[in-house]
């Protein structure tokens, strides 16, 4: 079984969600690096992800960062059809406080 179907009993994750969510976990990662160049305070959890699976009666498939670090509060939660949609949310929002980390970094005076 390759790429994007699921059947029950099968793989709960795709090839191309597990390489999805390694990507999403060096993102995370490389944002954590930046910010703690530029010497911002952190948790020790920073950069948990969880992954959440529909229950047996349906629902979303969801992935949660802990991460004081990047972003604007210190849990967040994407929710999806699918895996890979919820993926997608979550890389586009941190994608976005990297780039916010980054301006902060170029305020910073020069000594």
């Amino acid at each position: 079984m390759g790429g994007t179907k699921r059947r029950y009993g099968s793989n709960m994750i795709t090839r191309d969600e597990s390489r999805k969510l390694k990507e999403f976990r060096e993102l995370v990662f490389f944002g954590i690096r930046k910010a703690l160049e530029v010497g911002l305070g952190h948790k020790s959890y920073e950069g948990t992800i969880s992954v959440h699976f529909p229950s047996y009666f349906g629902g979303d498939y969801y992935i949660e960062l802990d991460c004081y670090l990047l972003g604007p509060a210190r849990h967040y939660s994407w929710r999806g059809k699918d895996l890979s949609e919820a993926i997608d949310k979550a890389a586009y929002n941190v994608n976005l406080w990297i780039n916010d980390v980054d301006k902060e970094e170029k305020d910073e005076p020069q000594t």
